[in-house]
């Protein structure tokens, strides 16, 4: 086959081209644009999607049946929900220091979080706390739960690290243990 001039000038344009839209996506670039706190709070939409969808699939597994597609439903939603969290903490990185207002405004929108999170806790310790029908499957969804806990915590690490210091008190409890403990549901003490 024989290449002509104005097909070589053709495909050195579609090469360069090609190169320049992969350089400028390339993750290694990506941490130097800079995030604002719209960005943050869009993630924290997200976040929040991304949380009621893996608690919908929690409690259709609780009701429906317990059938395997239906964990692997959980099983999904919750890598949503652990991508979500490490897009907000990224964006978070990338963002400078909040204004008094900023800190405030993301601090609601966290706290507004944090119920969805002890309904999945809850329910997670509740299903994982008999041995499910299929093997390996309390397995990976406490491997689900600590791993949205674990974004969860380097999200609020990391919007603690740009919020003034006087919002940081008001910050939504980071603590796994203490937010597992209000989970767990509680033993009858024969009231």
């Amino acid at each position: 086959m024989r290449l002509h001039v104005g097909s070589s000038i053709l495909l050195a344009v579609v090469f360069s081209l090609k190169f320049s839209i992969c350089s400028a996506w390339s993750p290694a670039v990506d941490h130097l644009v800079k995030r604002d706190v719209a960005s943050i709070l869009l993630d924290l939409s997200t976040d929040s999607l991304r949380l009621n969808s893996c608690d919908s699939a929690l409690h259709t597994f609780i009701q429906g049946g317990r059938t395997l597609i239906q964990a692997l439903n959980i099983h999904t939603a919750a890598t949503g929900v652990v991508n979500a969290f490490e897009a907000t903490t990224s964006d978070a990185t990338s963002t400078s220091a909040l204004s008094e207002t900023d800190a405030q405004t993301i601090v609601f929108e966290v706290e507004s979080l944090e119920s969805i999170i002890i309904d999945i806790c809850t329910n997670l310790i509740s299903v994982t706390s008999t041995p499910l029908p299929i093997a390996g499957l309390n397995t990976l969804l406490r491997s689900d739960l600590s791993n949205i806990l674990t974004a969860f915590d380097a999200m609020i690490d990391t919007l603690e690290s740009i919020s003034p210091v006087y919002a940081n008190p008001n910050l939504v409890q980071k603590n796994d243990t203490e937010i597992v403990h209000r989970a767990t549901p509680k033993e009858n003490s024969g009231s």
